[in-house]
């Protein structure tokens, strides 16, 4: 009878240890198994969460999502997207700012265009004045040769239907032959036959124009 005791004695404290045992090692497993997930090196979510979604009872401690196989590529999609859109923006505005300096170049080149016209028109005119006062300077040349070939009084005939300026020049190019050519000047004789009150006024102005 005492014997029996002490089997069940000894039995239930092998029991103790047995189940002291393996509580422990479940805790430095779980501990271990913690340790890896810190680390990086073990994702415990992964590798429970389909095991307990198999469990009837711990199925509903299973988040929705997890089972989503898909979900990190979608969010690598959404972040492929949002990139996408910036660099479509970013290209929006760099095409905005090209089409605007392309407006403003056009514009420039528009306005150089009518500047080079402007600047050949006067170009044109300055050339056109420059070919009339020759032709007007040759013109003065041949008419003072002809009066000084001429009669005096039929020279100062033809002066008298000639403007003050152009009698002026003419009579300037007879004097400036004559000291050219060291012949006496015939101007202040023709001038002597001039109407006296025109005559004057052709002096004074000539003397003007010399100041």
């Amino acid at each position: 009878m005492a014997k029996a005791k002490v089997g069940s004695a000894e039995s239930v404290e092998l029991n103790r240890k047995l189940r002291l045992y393996v509580i422990l090692n479940i805790g430095l497993v779980v501990i271990a198994l913690l340790l890896l997930d810190t680390f990086g090196l073990l994702n415990l979510k992964r590798v429970f969460m389909p095991l307990m979604s198999s469990v009837p009872v711990l199925n509903r401690l299973v988040p929705q999502n997890v089972e989503d196989p898909y979900l990190l590529s979608r969010e690598e999609r959404k972040k492929e997207q949002y990139t996408l859109k910036v660099w479509e923006d970013n290209l929006k505005a760099k095409q905005q700012e090209i089409d605007s300096r392309s407006e403003e170049l056009s514009s420039l080149e528009q306005k150089l265009t009518d500047e080079k016209d402007e600047i050949k028109m006067m170009v044109k005119a300055f050339q056109d004045q420059k070919n009339e006062y020759n032709n007007y300077k040759k013109n003065v040349v041949q008419q003072a040769r002809y009066i000084e070939s001429m009669r005096p009084e039929d020279a100062v005939v033809r002066l008298q239907e000639m403007d003050d300026l152009t009698v002026i020049d003419i009579l300037r190019e007879i004097e400036t032959a004559a000291q050219r050519e060291g012949r006496t000047s015939i101007v202040s004789y023709l001038l002597s036959l001039i109407e006296p009150k025109r005559a004057s006024r052709i002096q004074r102005k000539m003397l003007n124009m010399e100041d």
